[in-house]
């Protein structure tokens, strides 16, 4: 079993059952399938401040408050991926997820 990535836009953690796709079908090992799905941005238009505002409602109905969660979102989104600039909508290449029989090694 692989282990979990974490998304770079959204900062979910997740496996390769909700990895999001590549164009051609593969997996990305960047991003999830609620970030990405068929080689592009789900939310495309949406801006950083978007993101933690969408994200925020979700930490909070896991417990945390939203002044707690807003301040996470604040602090970790900028540094991913998509957000920091480092892979951008026009030249996104993101590395997939290799998947390959078990050879017993």
């Amino acid at each position: 079993m692989m282990s979990a990535n974490v998304c770079q836009s959204c900062s979910w953690s997740f496996r390769e059952d909700h990895a999001g796709t590549e164009k051609d079908g593969r997996l990305s090992a960047l991003y999830c399938r609620y970030c990405y799905e068929d080689g592009q941005f789900a939310q495309a238009d949406l801006s950083l401040e978007g993101m933690i505002e969408f994200c925020v409602p979700f930490l909070v109905e896991e417990g945390m408050t939203e002044v707690d969660a807003r301040a996470k979102m604040t602090a970790v989104l900028p540094g991913l991926k998509r957000w920091s600039g480092e892979v951008g909508h026009s030249a996104l290449e993101p590395q997939t997820m290799e998947t390959s029989p078990d050879n017993g090694n």
